[in-house]
């Protein structure tokens, strides 16, 4: 199950996290599509929806150390929940 956070910054909507398969989605504003990052503790996650700055915690830190899930990835990890 995902457990979202809204976060309403001027990039980013709302984050949500699924603990069992360690990945975090960023819903990006004007996006209908969330970007899932793979191998996200729960600590990380809790620490970016905290943030002061959300935008620049994205920026400076999650964009640059964690890797985005691609589509054929994301469609496994779909097929392997259900």
């Amino acid at each position: 199950m995902i457990k979202w956070a809204y976060v309403n910054t001027p990039k980013i909507t709302r984050i949500g996290y699924n603990a069992e398969i360690k990945v975090m989605y960023v819903e990006f504003c004007g996006s209908t599509v969330d970007t899932p990052f793979k191998n996200i503790t729960e600590d990380t996650f809790r620490e970016f929806s905290r943030a002061k700055m959300v935008d620049d915690y994205y920026e400076d830190y999650i964009k640059l150390n964690f890797e985005q899930v691609d589509t054929e990835t994301k469609n496994k990890i779909l097929c392997d929940l259900k």
